[in-house]
Order: C-alpha cells, then structure tokens, then sequence
C-alpha cells in the first residue's frame, strides 16, 4: 500500500512529489522528489512519482516518522526543500491514520509517535 501527495507551489501548480508505504507491516517509510525550477526543470508526473517511491525504498534515502521530527535532511546529509517538509509533515499524520484503520498491528512506538 501506498499513499501519493503531490507539491504545489504558491500558484498551485505541482512541484514535487510525497509518497507513503508501510514496510515491514511496523514501519511507514516516506519518499519525496521535487523538480528545481529555477534552474529551468519542469515538472514531470512519472518522474516525480518514480524518483519519491525510489526514495522510498531505498535503505539510504527514505525518511522515517523519527527522522522528520529531528531532522531536515534524509539519511544521506540531502537537505530536503521547505516546501517538502511541510507536505512531509501532512502526509505523516495521513499516512498514521490510513495505515492504522488497515492494519491494527501497528504498535504507536514502532513508528516513533
């Protein structure tokens, strides 16, 4: 399972990319992307989606429940975008309330709540 956010910037128009999965049936792992527009990227759906979902799985870039509330960078020093936090932080409590209706086994100190 897996949960999708897009991110917007002030004129409404998608930027980036969060995704949500539970691994492991007791960890939620999220995922992001997002395109640099000042250096003259456009936003690209499938890319965003892949390159979050990518983060997500990865054993070095995903973010954890923990890691958002100590942190603004993923688990290899990248600093993730402003932005992205913001839409990091919703998709956690999201993410908690999706997987929690779905899978009862979920303890609240597995995923560092």
């Amino acid at each position: 399972m897996r949960l999708i956010q897009y991110v917007r910037n002030r004129k409404g128009q998608r930027i980036g990319c969060v995704t949500a999965g539970l691994y492991n049936t007791n960890e939620i792992r999220m995922g992001w992307s997002q395109c640099a527009i000042s250096k003259g990227d456009r936003f690209n759906r499938q890319f965003a989606l892949l390159k979050a979902i990518g983060r997500e799985q990865s054993d070095k870039h995903f973010i954890s429940c923990t890691d958002l509330a100590y942190d603004v960078k993923d688990k290899m020093g990248i600093m993730i975008p402003t932005k992205v936090l913001k839409c990091l932080s919703q998709m956690l409590v999201r993410a908690n309330k999706y997987f929690f209706k779905y899978n009862r086994n979920i303890s609240n100190s597995t995923i560092g709540i």
